[in-house]
């Protein structure tokens, strides 16, 4: 595929988006990420990025993209081009459990582009934690910087798994995790507990959320609160992995190897615990 054949696919890709035609810009993908292959039981490119744009769409109904910039690789690679798109919308709708703020949304974001099986995988470059803590912001899903202590303003929201797998891993496929061995805790992953907070807060505690040791079933609260007692309490016992119970999330934390894993990996464990 040549630079000009590409130029031309990103730009009829952005064009369907533009046009509010999800799945004409879902075709232009192809199953593969840009740095990860997917396995037989895992989700594709275009699973998962079709469905969050849907997502996106729903909440923020003119949501439109605009091309910068595309253009070679400065490595000189003839199969990978480089660009920056700016997404702007106004979110008039439920997104993520968040309700319609009215709020006019804007990112600015570098892109690469490379052709792959059954056409285009896309890597938003510098996707990281702080410019997806940017993202989630603008749209009130998470505090903002200086009320990361509190509880959240829209308590039933939960962050897309998938964006969290970028912010907090930094690619799509899994990293290791050499802890598993110690969950202990079986139902996964199985409804939080009605009214129970963190463990070693005093009853008139303020966090924003509690996570759940899944060697011990210690509750307590997250990396934002004041008081830190989930790490506290890993830094005391030495149990690695958490779970995230908010909203019924089941995701996982290691402490040792600072990986984020995802929903899937929990559900896997089920059955090798009995639960």
């Amino acid at each position: 595929m040549t630079t000009a054949m590409i130029v031309d696919q990103v730009e009829d890709a952005v064009a369907a988006f533009n046009e509010g035609d999800t799945d004409g810009f879902v075709a232009h993908l192809g199953r593969d990420f840009y740095d990860h292959v997917p396995g037989a039981d895992e989700p594709t490119a275009t699973a998962m990025i079709g469905g969050l744009v849907r997502e996106l769409r729903a909440g923020i109904p003119d949501l439109r993209i605009t091309i910068d910039a595309l253009g070679g690789r400065a490595d000189g690679r003839d199969d990978r081009f480089h660009g920056r798109v700016t997404v702007t919308g106004t979110q008039t709708g439920p997104l993520w459990g968040v309700p319609s703020t009215g709020r006019s949304l804007s990112w600015t974001v570098d892109v690469s582009v490379r052709p792959v099986a059954g056409g285009l995988a896309l890597n938003l470059e510098g996707l990281g934690l702080p410019a997806i803590f940017d993202v989630l912001r603008q749209i009130e899903q998470i505090n903002p910087a200086d009320q990361m202590h509190l509880p959240p303003i829209h308590p039933t929201s939960v962050p897309p798994e998938f964006l969290l797998r970028l912010a907090f891993n930094g690619q799509v496929a899994d990293k290791p995790c050499a802890h598993l061995d110690q969950v202990r805790i079986t139902g996964l992953p199985g409804p939080t507990p009605v009214g129970r907070g963190c463990d070693d807060c005093p009853p008139d505690g303020v966090w924003p959320t509690v996570r759940m040791c899944l060697t011990c079933d210690h509750f307590g609260c997250c990396d934002t609160s004041i008081n830190k007692h989930a790490r506290a309490h890993f830094e005391a016992t030495g149990h690695p992995l958490m779970r995230s119970i908010r909203n019924g999330e089941a995701w996982m934390w290691c402490y040792v190897d600072g990986v984020f894993l995802g929903r899937r990996t929990l559900e896997r464990l089920v059955p090798e615990l009995g639960g």
